[in-house]
Parts: C-alpha cells; sequence; structure tokens
C-alpha cells in the first residue's frame, strides 16, 4: 500500500469513527456530513471523496456491524445444544448486538439505509440471519419443542422483527422496563407462541 492510499484509508476509518460518536451523541435524524468535516476540520469535498451521501456514510458504519452479529449468530445456530436455549441466546445476541444499538440511534430515518443502492446487500445480510433462525426452529420441530403447524419461514421472519427497535425504544429507553426484563419478556413472548409445552 502507497503512503497516499494509507494516508486515504486512516482518514477513512476516522471520518466513520467521528461519525458513529457524533450520531450516538445527536442521533441520526440531526447528524450531517458536515458535523463530521467540521469536526475534523477537512473539506467538504475531501469528505465526500469518501461518502457520497449520509446514507453511504451510515451504511458503511453498520454493515459490518450487521455482518458481525451474524456471524455470531451463525455460532449459535450451529451449537451443540437444544433450540429452546439456541432460541435464548439469538435473542439476547440480537439485542446486545453492536448492530441493534447502532439501530436503536438510527431509528427515525431506518428506512433511508434500504434505499435502492444497498438494499441488496443488507437484504443479503439480513438473509443470513433467517437462516440462522430457520434452522434452530426446524432443530426444534425436530425435537418436538415446535409446533410443526407454523412455518419456518413465517416463525423466522417473526424473530427477525426482534431487531426492529421500536418497541425497545418505547419500553426500555422510555424507562418502562429494565434491558434485562425485555430481553426475558421477549424470550417468553416468542417461545409461547412457538412452544408446544407451553411452560418455556
Amino acid at each position: 500500500m502507497s503512503k497516499k492510499q494509507e494516508k486515504f484509508q486512516k482518514r477513512h476509518s476516522l471520518i466513520l469513527n467521528t461519525a458513529e460518536q457524533i450520531i450516538k451523541d445527536k442521533g441520526y435524524y440531526a447528524f450531517k456530513m458536515s458535523d463530521v468535516s467540521d469536526y475534523l476540520d477537512i473539506a467538504k469535498g475531501t469528505l465526500y471523496n469518501h461518502f457520497l451521501s449520509k446514507e453511504e456514510l451510515v451504511f458503511n458504519l453498520i454493515y459490518p456491524k450487521m455482518s458481525q452479529s451474524t456471524t455470531t449468530l451463525k455460532i449459535i445456530a450451529n451449537k451443540q445444544t437444544d433450540a429452546i436455549t439456541k432460541i435464548k441466546e439469538l435473542i439476547r445476541a440480537t439485542l446486545e448486538s453492536s448492530y441493534f444499538q447502532f439501530v436503536l440511534l438510527s431509528f427515525p430515518d431506518m428506512a433511508a439505509l434500504f434505499q435502492e443502492k444497498n438494499s441488496s446487500e443488507l437484504e443479503k445480510v439480513q438473509n443470513e440471519m433467517i437462516k440462522c433462525f430457520k434452522k434452530v426452529i426446524d432443530q426444534g420441530k425436530r425435537e418436538q419443542v415446535f409446533h410443526d403447524e407454523i412455518s419456518n419461514e413465517y416463525t423466522a421472519h417473526q424473530l427477525l422483527i426482534i431487531s426492529d427497535p421500536l418497541i425497545y425504544s418505547l419500553l426500555v429507553q422510555n424507562k418502562k422496563m429494565t434491558h434485562e426484563d425485555f430481553i426475558t419478556h421477549t424470550t417468553r413472548n416468542f417461545l409461547f407462541g412457538i412452544a408446544q409445552n407451553q411452560s418455556q
């Protein structure tokens, strides 16, 4: 790598780290590209050489987090343990991932991240998440602890909805419920819907 390329990569990482911190402080809705250029004291043209838009910058923040979350889910799905234990671990891992925490900050304009330019890449990762969920659900049916009549596709998408931050934001961020209670209630509610033994 040439010195010019190395300098570009260092600045690229610095821009991403700075943007993430600003979003944590201000929230996605209030975040502007100029916040980064002002903070780093760089020209807007320099910033746009790295990222053409706010959405592209945020995509480059969220995509690695989403990919890492998927890797964690795959590890859980492939563990040598029972399906109910895996479901509990999948839900906790989802709600404690850096991906979920970032989505929580980005919620007001989350749809902007799924614009046409980026949607295919995000959908690929989401599909990998769904595969993990379906694998565990199928295991639960083979173990005869989950209902057969509910389709794996439907149940997996219900599990995916857990990463939607709306309910978490309303309950936990508004201090109506603790993070741990939210995980417990979410897990019990999900298992109640699919478990043959309703005491799970």
